[in-house]
């Protein structure tokens, strides 16, 4: 399985992504460390750290996306070297914004173009230009089509965003337009890698898995939910920003998804059909999915006591939700990248213990913040070790490779 999904990935900026994350508990640290103390904090560094981890999330989505476009080895070659180096000249742009430098403006807007024209190109290879056209027999490449559409959809978002926070001359009113579009756009961007992530996760359990019996039935018709409900979440979502009320279809899609992840978890752990080999990156991918449930059990939670009774969500489970989102789509993201990686013996084994530990710490200390924001915040200031080492080490693994 480890050989065949090389073929599916791009190791070169999946070690990018996982740089990136590893850079951007480097700024938490940093924040938390320096800044803080001397009260230097503001709202644009903030922005700045955030930023990082999204250019994150966007490479990694790239490095899924590229290879299942089906373009020709020099042309998908070509598009794998500009892409980082595009997203490293957007993040220069949001540097230079961060210190009021007037350049900003032009790499930003300059540089989100290009990335939006090739994220574009990318799609249309699944349409058969320049790519391998999409058939409907292939569930895999219909996950990362979905993904490779929501990313052009979080690009413009981010693009947009930007501009109405620099120019925008209705403070309270950009602020709450802002708020929905970026949840619009990292809510979708999020189902998406999911979807990838569980289409991949799901063969680490069933490596041979045969679509025509009734566990390849379940996996591909998990798929195709999921597929269909992100992309309706995707346009309810956006109906009820611009004032159509389909707010509720987007609740239900959300439920809808949930569930989908549910058996996709049942399937991983072996209750549909018989499970695979315990390898290090299907303990690791394991470990992402429990996460992610736990994360979206929260979220359902927030919906239903506190968002459909009009109650307002408190700021302490608006954050347990986020982080652990936030963390266990890095973690299924480095799934892929320990899978993508050759064996290294018993050394494989430690990204499965550092981020197993990861989980603990952070489900214990963000509940804690929940009941207990003192002693919460205490822990908070430790940041994140584990994941910080379990990045750096999937990096190193998948350098070693490609090398």
């Amino acid at each position: 399985m480890m050989v065949e999904l090389k073929n599916h990935v791009n190791i070169g900026l999946l070690i990018i992504g996982m740089l990136f994350f590893f850079i951007h508990i480097i700024a938490r640290y940093y924040i938390i460390m320096v800044l803080d103390p001397q009260e230097l904090v503001t709202p644009v560094i903030l922005t700045l750290r955030d930023n990082i981890f999204q250019i994150g999330i966007i490479i990694s989505a790239a490095a899924l996306i590229i290879p299942s476009a089906g373009f020709p080895k020099d042309e998908e070659k070509i598009i794998s070297y500009i892409y980082p180096i595009i997203t490293l000249t957007y993040l220069l742009g949001l540097f230079l914004h961060a210190s009021d430098s007037a350049l900003a403006i032009y790499l930003i807007y300059n540089s989100g173009i290009v990335l939006i024209v090739l994220s574009i190109a990318i799609f249309l290879g699944f349409l058969g230009l320049r790519g391998k056209r999409l058939q409907a027999s292939e569930t895999e490449r219909i996950a990362t089509t979905v993904l490779s559409l929501m990313l052009i959809l979080n690009l413009v978002l981010a693009i947009w965003i930007f501009s109405l926070i620099s120019e925008g001359r209705i403070p309270g009113l950009i602020e709450g337009l802002s708020r929905d579009l970026t949840t619009l756009g990292t809510h979708s961007m999020r189902y998406a890698i999911w979807l990838v992530l569980a289409a991949f996760i799901m063969k680490f359990s069933k490596p041979n898995v045969d679509l025509r019996d009734y566990v390849g039935k379940i996996y591909r018709s998990i798929i195709l939910v999921i597929s269909g409900a992100t992309i309706i979440w995707t346009l309810a979502y956006a109906g009820d920003i611009i004032g159509i009320p389909t707010i509720v279809v987007s609740g239900l899609m959300d439920v809808i998804i949930g569930i989908s992840f549910l058996v996709s978890a049942l399937i991983i752990l072996g209750v549909f059909g018989k499970r695979g080999n315990m390898t290090p990156h299907f303990g690791v991918g394991s470990i992402a999915f429990i996460w992610f449930l736990i994360a979206g059990a929260t979220g359902l939670y927030l919906i239903i006591f506190y968002s459909l009774p009009g109650v307002s969500i408190p700021s302490t489970w608006r954050l347990f939700h986020l982080i652990n989102s936030n963390w266990s789509l890095n973690v299924g993201i480095a799934t892929i990248g320990l899978a993508s990686a050759r064996s290294f013996g018993k050394f494989s084994w430690i990204p499965l213990i550092l981020f197993s530990a990861a989980m603990i710490k952070s489900l214990t200390t963000y509940m804690l913040y929940i009941f207990d924001q003192a002693t919460g915040q205490q822990l908070i200031r430790l940041g994140e070790p584990f994941l910080l080492i379990g990045f750096l080490v999937i990096a190193f693994f998948l350098f070693r490779t490609k090398s």
